[in-house]
């Protein structure tokens, strides 16, 4: 105002002379007012650049909030797009792991077939072991006929002969006993029985032309090989769709016909083997075979195949449901992708739209009220991303719960498993120490009966060469008596002599009264009835006619009697061994049969 006022000044002393002081005055309440209007404009102004500078500090706070936002929804597209791939990572260590499950149980049943194969095999070997014992360890077998036939042959023959031929038995018994732990030694008992087979038809019975025909059944029966077959047909027999879906199904109608054609093709196996069995039995021949087993066991594997196969639909179908939900997930994934990349485009035009119009403060207005509707939706976006992030965690929990459900699950199926086989290796181990104790007692067995048949026979030939001193000594002294009439003095009154007619009759009378001889089985059964207590008062009057005729003492013949019923207790005691080895053996067969 000063200034004004100095402004002024020289001007109103120009104007005083040519106006009056109202003029003046006038004028400068004029001038004044127009001042006092540009002040007031002014701050008007001021007011107005104060208030702008405001709302700009806003909308640069509000366009900070937007890019931080902007940050945190591009930093939750990552975190989302990085639990997609760990999802899909999961799933397919799921698929590896259910893959690994499959296998594992198609090992299982491969050592759960061949665990039944050892089964049978061993079942085979003692049924087979069980039959050989009782055939040749009974009365009426082949070891009591060889015996005999052993007995009759060998009558008359010199020690250097039986001396040669007990040499002979021993080779014969080391080769057998190699040849024994030979076959013990071999794993495969099936194949020897093959080879066995196949030695059998090589032999001797090619010359007659009416074996012919059952040689060469068995020779079918050895070179078959039914695996190949049932490759061959399924080979042959599949019609595999691969038009229809990416993996390789057998069609419905083929894998019913190959089934029952290959069940068909079974049972006219088995009842060809059964008529070429019955045609070798009505022949004289004996025909044991294990094509019998070998094609039941194939035949429950071929009417296993229909359920095997509806387990494998079963997984199919499950797996397209797993496909089918790893799809929809895949497709939420990518609308999460295509809303956050509209969301992207929003923000990069709500940018545009605020550099074009900051210069208006209605417009900042309106955009701000468009950031904070897209921010809304942003946060409803987010909030059901986080509810979808929540419900996949849940299907994860529960997928990983029953994934080790089932690993529990298959971990004591294992468990079971490897203690029943480690239970039946056992029960094997036990059944050959078991056999292999048994041969060793038949071995001591046989080894005490051979020593009781040398004492007895011994003991035989000693009562034969006593018999034969005892006749000597009775020969001399009938020659000793006969010779007495000749030494006594000639004054006693003798006899005439008789003729030779008359002492032959004398003879042949003397030689009716004596009594026959008994047989020697008389004198073994008046021995075992002896008393041998020293006790007891035993005579000679008390003796039997068999003891009688060999003119023994009293005294020897109970040593003999004593002999005999040793020996004879003996052979019971190796006997009721031999029984109760045989019982123990016949309970260890049925226990295991059982098993």
């Amino acid at each position: 105002m000063a200034e004004l006022r100095e402004g002024l000044h020289p001007q109103t002393q120009e104007c005083s002379g040519t106006k009056s002081e109202t003029d003046a005055d006038e004028n400068f309440e004029a001038m004044r007012h127009a001042a006092l209007s540009m002040f007031k404009q002014r701050t008007k102004d001021l007011t107005m650049v104060s208030a702008l500078t405001a709302e700009a500090d806003q909308v640069e706070q509000l366009n900070t909030q937007v890019q931080s936002t902007i940050q945190k929804l591009q930093e939750q597209k990552a975190s989302l797009e990085a639990q997609i791939e760990a999802e899909e990572r999961r799933v397919k260590q799921w698929e590896a792991q259910l893959r690994e499950v499959h296998g594992m149980l198609a090992q299982m049943k491969e050592d759960q077939t061949m665990f039944a194969g050892t089964q049978r095999s061993s079942e085979k070997i003692v049924l087979t072991l069980q039959h050989f014992v009782s055939q040749y360890t009974e009365k009426g077998g082949d070891v009591s006929r060889l015996l005999d036939r052993a007995q009759e042959a060998t009558g008359g023959r010199t020690p250097n002969e039986w001396r040669g031929a007990t040499n002979d038995l021993r080779r014969r018994g080391v080769v057998l006993r190699e040849h024994i732990e030979q076959i013990e030694k071999q794993q495969i008992v099936p194949q020897a029985l093959m080879d066995l087979i196949i030695e059998w038809t090589k032999g001797g019975w090619k010359t007659s032309p009416d074996y012919s025909p059952a040689l060469r059944v068995c020779e079918q029966l050895v070179f078959y090989d039914p695996e190949q077959d049932v490759r061959e047909l399924v080979a042959s027999r599949l019609r595999w769709d691969a038009a229809k879906s990416r993996t390789i199904n057998a069609s419905t109608e083929g894998a019913e016909t190959l089934v029952d054609d290959a069940i068909r093709e079974l049972d006219e196996l088995l009842e060809a083997v059964a008529a070429v069995e019955r045609e070798c039995e009505d022949a004289g021949l004996c025909c044991t075979s294990t094509l019998k087993d070998s094609l039941n066991g194939v035949k429950e594997q071929w009417l296993n195949v229909p359920q095997s196969r509806q387990l494998l639909i079963d997984g199919v179908r499950l797996t397209e449901v797993w496909k089918k939900q790893l799809e929809e997930q895949v497709l939420v994934s990518n609308l999460v992708s295509e809303r956050v990349g509209t969301l992207s485009s929003h923000i990069d035009e709500a940018e545009s739209n605020f550099r074009h119009e900051k210069k208006n403060s209605e417009s900042s207005r309106e955009m701000c009220n468009n950031l904070q509707l897209s921010w809304t939706k942003a946060l409803n976006l987010v909030l059901m991303h986080e509810r979808n992030i929540a419900i996949r965690e849940v299907a994860i929990w529960t997928v990983e719960a029953e994934s080790q459900k089932l690993q529990t699950k298959l971990e004591s199926i294992l468990a079971l498993t490897d203690a029943r086989w480690g239970a039946i290796q056992a029960q094997v181990i036990q059944l050959c120490a078991a056999v292999a104790a048994g041969k060793q007692e038949a071995a001591a067995a046989q080894l005490l009966l051979e020593g009781t048949a040398k004492d007895c026979k011994s003991v035989s030939e000693n009562l034969s060469e006593l018999q034969d001193t005892c006749t000597k000594f009775e020969a001399e002294l009938r020659h000793e008596c006969e010779m007495i009439p000749g030494r006594l003095p000639i004054c006693f009154t003798t006899e005439p002599p008789q003729s030779e007619e008359e002492t032959s009759q004398t003879e042949e009378e003397e030689e009716n009264l004596i009594p026959e001889t008994t047989t020697r089985q008389d004198v073994l059964d008046e021995l075992l009835e002896f008393p041998v207590g020293s006790d007891v008062g035993f005579t000679a009057s008390a003796l039997g006619t068999g003891l009688t005729s060999t003119g023994l003492e009293v005294e020897l013949l109970r040593c003999v009697a004593q002999c005999v019923i040793a020996m004879k207790k003996q052979g019971l005691d190796v006997e009721e061994k031999y029984r109760a080895w045989k019982c123990r053996m016949d309970e260890e067969l049925a226990a295991a049969n059982a098993d």
